[in-house]
């Protein structure tokens, strides 16, 4: 019996998205409070992390959808902080500190915290204006998806 292969090329993806890039110090869930209060949204945490078994870490996944104006909107934790101890290194030193191991979502965007996902430019612009508004929020820029490396990163379901 053969083996059939498929696999799936990025211009086969019709995938309209817009993504803006978040710098803030806040917990995902207080983001999305936030943002809940400000843009009159409603994120909440999806039961599917966004899970990259071969690198042992995970990702928060919040999700917001309306059917009737089809406005699908995702942000995502951009970091994950993983404790390693090393029992070998730790030993007879004078502070036990564990090792920290950082994995990103998109490692090109290492100082962004969250990625937000959008289908609609008008719900971008107006997400703009509302994290301008938010004091928790200290930097965000709308990223080229051209300068994303890895954009099946961003393909879940």
């Amino acid at each position: 019996m053969a083996i059939k292969t498929y696999q799936l090329s990025l211009d086969e993806l019709n995938d309209t998205f817009f993504l803006e890039g978040i710098c803030s110090p806040v917990e995902d869930f207080e983001l999305a409070f936030q943002l809940n209060q400000k843009w009159g949204s409603q994120f909440f945490r999806s039961s599917k992390d966004i899970d990259f078994p071969t690198l042992n870490a995970f990702f928060s996944r919040f999700v917001w959808e309306t059917e009737l104006e089809g406005v699908q909107a995702e942000f995502y934790a951009n970091k994950f902080q993983q404790t390693v101890l090393d029992n070998k290194n730790l030993t007879r030193t004078l502070f036990d500190t564990p090792h920290r191991k950082e994995v990103y979502l998109l490692p090109e965007f290492k100082q962004l915290d969250f990625i937000l996902k959008v289908n609609e430019q008008s719900k971008l612009e107006s997400l703009k204006a509302c994290l301008m508004e938010l004091p928790s929020v200290s930097l965000h820029y709308t990223l080229n998806q051209d300068t994303i490396r890895n954009q099946l990163h961003l393909i879940f379901d």
